[in-house]
């Protein structure tokens, strides 16, 4: 039986009234484009649907903005491909919320949006809201150019394929001030152990690597949070929670249970607790997955006071951009990563985010089938398109024309390079003469499928960084999706908020806080189980 989505709204904590939701007429179709194709002929034959406009909504991914030349990538794909598009992309750190309100209505929705993996696998729990593209998928016309099958393999659930992802969802490494390494007597070669981990941070936090003459004005480590806000949860702080994972997994005989309640967390939680009485934790860190902006502008900061050696971010792009950003406050940019620690199993590779077709529940496929041709088929096509989505326009973000690119001219920094007709380079962006674009959506790094056109810019320190994630990378575990974990997932993860922060902020014996995470959620907890475990 067809679910309704109002149960899916209920995981999204969102504050919506039932009536609000009840008292719109259900539409035909709710993509605001013509609604020819959506009837079935007496005949039983299907007419062909007209696609003439394409609601999407997407996050912060999507890094161009409106200052930065998204208006330009949206007349470009419209010309490309012939459709009007329409991109509502709110701010990135209240994108979850934005999106769930989106969804709650039943008129005016988005035709395509990018869902986080466990928001995917909440929505997936429920009959008719996301389309099945399985068929479409598997008879793709980038099929056989794939290169990294496994990342959409990982997406099937129950052996339906509702989610498509372009790249691969990519990884955190420790990155390391190497001056500061130099400081303290430290190579990142010393870094074998947790032990040794340790005595870095202690150095850092009780000696002087900033150089400004004062000792202990400077921490460890800064996280965006000490634990994420979905999997693979631990990425921010990998040193400190190495194998544990603390949510619903699958042991080694496929059965899942609560990596919460399991000796592996107890284990991290008290190493965190441990570094965070003894200082070695920035303080503005925060429990569960906060500011990330503050965390990586605090790290590159001009004023090294308060900074801390070690951050945790995203392997490949995030090391150049880390480094740039030091060298634009006027330090030294040499940045080191540390290495797998014997302690961890490897490097985990999150899921990645999806991109879904809502489906309009009239039980004809031909508006899906359209837009996954004018959307999907597109964005991997190889080149014009897919070219847009990794690097952005031509012409605005990049181009093939002859010329020289000329960054901080005038000044000791200046650096000018000279490009050949035919050459493919980036350009200096529309806010920031002196900062080359990167990338747009999709990371040529991490694409499930390679550009034919033989575009591309991939800087030494990119290639290197990623090169050092994939060769210890591990997968992540893979995401639960069950009728209860979308409409009550939210009580087990606020009781795991509830937790971390008594044991490693408050020092509440890991004991007392997990009895009172199971006062509070374990009939949750024990309902979710048996769904996983009774499911296909």
């Amino acid at each position: 039986m067809k679910k309704k989505l109002l149960s899916i709204l209920l995981a999204t904590a969102m504050v919506l009234s039932v009536a609000a939701c009840g008292n719109e007429d259900t539409p035909a179709g709710n993509d605001g484009s013509s609604a020819a194709g959506n009837d079935t002929q007496q005949s039983g034959e299907v007419e062909e649907f007209e696609l003439t406009s394409l609601k999407i909504m997407v996050d912060g991914t999507l890094n161009l903005t409106e200052e930065t030349g998204l208006n330009e990538f949206e007349a470009a794909w419209e010309a490309a491909v012939g459709v009007d598009l329409v991109i509502d992309k709110p701010d990135h750190s209240g994108y979850a919320d934005a999106l769930a309100r989106a969804l709650a209505k039943t008129s005016d929705r988005p035709d395509v949006v990018l869902m986080p993996a466990a928001m995917y696998a909440q929505y997936a729990a429920f009959d008719g809201v996301l389309w099945d593209m399985t068929s479409a998928y598997e008879n793709a016309d980038f099929y056989d150019r794939m290169t990294r099958a496994n990342v959409n393999q990982a997406n099937y659930i129950n052996g339906k394929l509702l989610g498509f992802s372009p790249a691969a969802g990519n990884g955190c490494l420790t990155y390391v001030k190497q001056t500061w390494l130099d400081a303290v007597g430290m190579s990142v070669d010393d870094i074998k152990t947790y032990d040794d981990f340790i005595t870095l941070l202690t150095k850092f936090s009780t000696e002087d690597p900033d150089g400004n003459g004062v000792n202990g004005d400077t921490y460890g480590v800064i996280a965006a949070g000490i634990i994420s806000n979905e999997a693979p949860w631990t990425n921010y702080l990998p040193e400190f929670w190495q194998s544990a994972q603390p949510a619903f997994v699958q042991d080694d005989n496929g059965v899942w249970i609560d990596g919460f309640q399991t000796e592996e967390t107890k284990a991290a939680l008290e190493r965190l607790r441990s570094a965070w009485a003894a200082g070695l934790i920035d303080p503005d860190t925060s429990l569960f997955y906060g500011e990330t902006k503050k965390t990586r502008e605090k790290w590159f900061g001009a004023d090294q006071t308060g900074s801390a050696g070690c951050f945790s971010y995203w392997a490949g792009t995030w090391h150049e951009t880390l480094a740039n950003n030091l060298a634009k406050n006027g330090l030294d940019n040499n940045i080191a990563e540390l290495n797998l620690i014997a302690e961890m199993e490897g490097f985990v590779d999150r899921k990645a985010p999806v991109w879904v077709i809502l489906d309009d529940g009239d039980g004809n496929d031909a508006r899906e089938n359209a837009i996954w041709e004018a959307f999907f088929e597109t964005m991997m096509d190889g080149d014009k398109v897919q070219t847009m989505w990794m690097y952005g326009v031509e012409d605005v973000h990049w181009t093939t024309k002859a010329g020289t690119v000329t960054l901080n001219a005038g000044t000791e920094k200046e650096k000018s390079t000279t490009y050949e007709e035919g050459q493919f380079h980036m350009l200096p962006t529309l806010t920031d003469p002196n900062s080359l674009y990167k990338k747009n959506h999709i990371d040529n790094l991490l694409a499930i499928a390679p550009l034919t056109n033989g575009f591309g810019a991939l800087s030494d320190i990119v290639d290197a960084s990623n090169a050092h994630f994939v060769a210890n990378a591990i997968p992540a575990p893979n995401t639960p999706s069950s009728e209860t974990y979308s409409t009550q997932g939210s009580i087990v993860k606020d009781a795991v908020l509830v937790a971390v922060t008594s044991v490693v902020k408050d020092g509440v014996s890991y004991e007392d806080a997990m009895a009172t995470y199971r006062e509070s959620c374990q009939s949750v907890v024990d309902t979710i189980l048996s769904e996983l475990n009774a499911a296909e």
